[in-house]
């Protein structure tokens, strides 16, 4: 009965009170959170410029080649320790990983460079 009584005074302890400006003045300020995290108001996308456009395309790009590496390591590694002695499973498994270590490199330059030019065509654009 105790626990029970508790639970329904509650709202009395805590001071619990509608809001007093209503709805309007709730989503005026939402949007105004919104607009400073630079979203739109509500039911529009938020304007991206170009160059920001395509370096979230490369990003992403660049990711799913990550996770590619990733993979190819893991099947490497697992075809060299199924290899069981046999010398042309063995290779085959090192030229993966090998192969697999120079794409990474490759991923990783090619991030750099691409990240370094989209820095400078927003940096560019920005007035």
């Amino acid at each position: 009965m105790v626990i029970f009584s508790c639970f329904l005074l509650s709202p009395v302890l805590v001071n619990a009170t509608p809001a007093t400006g209503g709805l309007g003045d709730i989503t005026k300020q939402l949007e105004e959170t919104g607009g400073q995290a630079f979203y739109g108001k509500a039911g529009t996308t938020p304007s991206a410029e170009l160059p920001e456009l395509i370096g979230k395309y490369i990003n992403i790009f660049l990711g799913i080649l990550g996770v590619l590496f990733v993979v190819l390591i893991v099947y490497g590694g697992y075809s060299w320790m199924t290899a069981y002695g046999n010398e042309q499973k063995l290779t085959k498994a090192k030229d993966t990983i090998i192969n697999a270590v120079i794409g990474l490199i490759i991923i990783m330059a090619a991030y750099a460079i691409s990240h370094f030019i989209i820095k400078g065509l927003i940096g560019a654009t920005v007035t």
